[in-house]
């Protein structure tokens, strides 16, 4: 398998980010990322974006009838099963 490195990537009104907020990586051959910040300066909401990105799919099948705990709780299933 091949895989290629992220470079960079942009989010788009999600949560903290209310504008376009483009993420250049400046070492797309590292291994490691290291996200650092102050408090509410989006660290967490960064990383949701991406686990919502590698999850969508799946994460869009949660019933969203569901009370919010037991929704949260079967995302959080589906992230940890992968």
């Amino acid at each position: 398998m091949i895989f290629s490195a992220m470079k960079n990537l942009e989010l788009h009104h999600f949560k903290a980010f209310n504008n376009s907020m483009p993420i250049v990586l400046d070492n797309p051959d590292a291994k490691n990322v290291l996200l650092y910040g102050e408090n509410g300066a989006g660290k967490s909401s960064l990383f949701e974006a991406l686990r919502y990105a590698f999850y969508k799919d799946i994460i869009e099948q949660v019933d969203p009838l569901l009370p919010m705990a037991e929704r949260i709780a079967a995302i959080d299933a589906i992230r940890i099963g992968y």
